[in-house]
């Protein structure tokens, strides 16, 4: 990155149908990974995640992970730095981010009681 540059911080919500995406721009990648680090009591701890491979978009040099990967113990109020890197590792991207659940995720029920009630 260079001297000066900042990185947004995102703020994510997941709720119950929709997983936020963390997006990158890499120039020359032909494949991108995604590390994450949570910061907890001022420490940054690694975090595990099901898929660390990002996807690109269309034909353009921007890069997405979605936070599905994430696993249910990591899915509470947090702040996160992420890394994205190059699979020749000669960029990366790097950012921060809060993530949150909605509060009505944990007790929405469908407008349609049939749905759940039989």
């Amino acid at each position: 990155m260079p001297d000066g540059e900042s990185r947004p911080l995102d703020w994510l919500i997941s709720s119950p149908d929709y997983s936020p995406q963390i997006l990158g721009t890499l120039v020359d990648a032909s494949g991108v990974n995604i590390q994450l680090w949570q910061v907890a009591d001022g420490q940054n701890t690694p975090v595990s995640v099901a898929s660390s491979g990002c996807y690109q978009i269309g034909d353009t040099n921007r890069w997405g992970w979605s936070t599905e990967n994430l696993s249910n113990d990591s899915l509470s109020q947090q702040q996160y730095f992420y890394l994205m890197t190059s699979s020749n590792n000669s960029e990366n991207f790097s950012g921060q981010f809060f993530f949150a659940l909605s509060e009505d995720s944990k007790w929405m029920h469908p407008n349609d009681r049939g749905t759940y009630l039989l």
